[in-house]
């Protein structure tokens, strides 16, 4: 009887010791493997915005967009392409920024409307550019907030946008 009863504490103490060796194995572990630090290098390309921000995580946060056809547009500065909707993006040649990725969806018309959802990953040679366009964007109406490492902005407006 006396056995049984101190069979809980020597399972509690078992638990524990087997808790406190896989601790000090894996802190062994990490201490002992070669840490790789992989640094992304730039190549001015689509692959730079993914990276930046994925497609996988707009969608994370933005569930409602995954159902439908995603639009990417990637120009440097001095150039224009036709995207897959028949706009088209451009990027003047003194523009403060080197390159723009247009990523978005439109959500289809419901009625005399229609929603769409878009991302503008761009990238700036310089402080000043970045700063040079955000006063632009601000004093052209366009309602910016600073949200950590992005700037974000809602814009609404009424039928048929």
């Amino acid at each position: 009887m006396k056995r049984l009863k101190s069979l809980p504490v020597k399972i509690l103490i078992l638990i524990l010791v087997a808790v406190i060796v896989v601790a000090v194995g894996v802190t062994a572990y990490i201490k002992l493997s070669p840490t790789t630090t992989d640094t992304y290098k730039l190549t001015h390309s689509a692959a730079d915005a993914e990276y930046i921000l994925s497609w996988d995580s707009i969608v994370s946060e933005c569930p409602d967009i995954g159902t439908y056809d995603k639009q990417e547009n990637f120009i440097h500065r001095g150039e224009s392409k036709q995207s897959s909707t028949g706009g088209t993006s451009k990027l003047d040649m003194d523009s403060p920024a080197a390159w723009l990725c247009l990523r978005g969806v439109t959500m289809g018309p419901v009625g005399d409307s229609f929603r769409s959802f878009g991302v503008w990953i761009m990238y700036f040679d310089t402080d000043e550019y970045l700063d040079e366009y955000v006063e632009l964007i601000k004093t052209s109406g366009i309602p910016l907030q600073e949200e950590g490492d992005y700037w974000t902005a809602v814009l609404e407006s009424g039928p048929p946008t």
